[in-house]
Parts: structure tokens; sequence; C-alpha cells
């Protein structure tokens, strides 16, 4: 049971770490913007509508959490040769329980409504580092225009189909992977008796 929580938690951790190609997270929190750039970043954030595109973004990834889920920890135990098929049909049937119960968990943090707050500020330095006050002033203005709304209202339903693609793309690798491990650890196993 503890195996396929944990299996079911690294499944989602890894969906998102698939999805893009992010560096490794900050160990400190950054130095306090420039008052001009974290008001420059404020009104970027605004014109984004962030608040409520970070909404949307934690809902779609609410939408395609069960089946990320359930893909990477259904491929552990499909893939695992130690177990009997009653043995895998029966970690199915518990891994049929678990997954609602762990999105329900998952979803409980992502519609926290403080979380849009503390990752806004959060995120104004960042915009801050990478851009000038200026490069973040144009930045609004496009996105107050009808390309730039356009971009930020489809861009949570690309990144959810992004996930997908990395999900259908990836998944089958990691798999297969898994399933070398399990061999190589059975094997293992099996040289040391």
């Amino acid at each position: 049971m503890k195996k396929i929580a944990a299996t079911l938690l690294v499944s989602l951790a890894c969906a998102g770490a698939f999805a893009q190609n992010a560096p490794a997270p900050l160990t400190t929190q950054a130095p306090a913007p420039d008052p001009k750039a974290a008001a420059a970043a404020r009104e970027l954030l605004d014109a984004m509508n962030y608040r409520a595109t970070t909404a949307a973004a934690m809902k779609q990834m609410t939408n395609n959490m069960p089946a990320m889920m359930r893909s990477g920890a259904e491929g552990s135990i499909r893939n695992n040769p130690k177990l009997s098929e009653k043995e895998k049909a029966d970690k199915l049937a518990e891994l049929d329980k678990m997954v609602p119960q762990a999105v329900n968990a998952v979803k409980k943090v992502l519609e926290d409504p403080k979380l849009a707050d503390e990752m806004m500020a959060e995120v104004v330095p960042l915009y801050a580092r990478y851009f000038t006050a200026d490069e973040m002033k144009q930045l609004a203005t496009f996105y107050r225009t009808p390309i730039g709304k356009k971009s930020l209202q489809v861009m949570p339903q690309l990144m959810g189909e992004g996930m997908q693609v990395g999900q259908r793309v990836i998944g089958p690798r990691i798999n297969k992977l898994m399933q070398e491990l399990n061999q190589q650890q059975l094997n293992q196993q099996q040289s040391k008796k």
C-alpha cells in the first residue's frame, strides 16, 4: 500500500518534470527587486490575469492528475516481475482505490485560495530578475492585445495537452526502464542465492 502511494506521488512529480525543462529549485529566496521592477512585474501579472490563469492551470493539472498517477503506478505494477498475475490484479485494484484518495489530497492543496497570492509574491522577483521594468511593460502591453489575451486563454489547455503528450511519449520509455530495473534487481537477488 505504501509503495503504491509513493509511486503515485512520484508519478505526479515526474509528470511536471517531464512537461518542462526546469532548472534546479532555488534554495534561497531571491533578493527583493527594485521597486520599479516589482511594480512592473505586478502590472505584467495583472495584464496576464495571473490569478485566473494560475487557477485554470491548477484545474487543468487536477483534471489530468488521475490519468498521470494511474499510468505511472500501473506501469510499475504491470512490469514488476516479482508479482504474480493475481498479485498484479490485487495491486491494480488497490490502485483504483488509492488514486482518487491521492487526487483529492492534492486537489485540496491546489485549490487553496491563498495559493495564487503566495505564488504571485514569489513570482514577482523572478520576473524582475529576468526582465527589465521596460521589458515587463512591453509584455503587459502585448498581453492586453487580442492575441496576447488569446495566448493567455489557451495556455492552460496547451500546458495540459503538452503534459499528456509528454506522458504518452515518455511513459513507455519510463515503463521499459522500470521493467529493466526490476529485472536487474531480480537477477541480483537470484545471483545472491
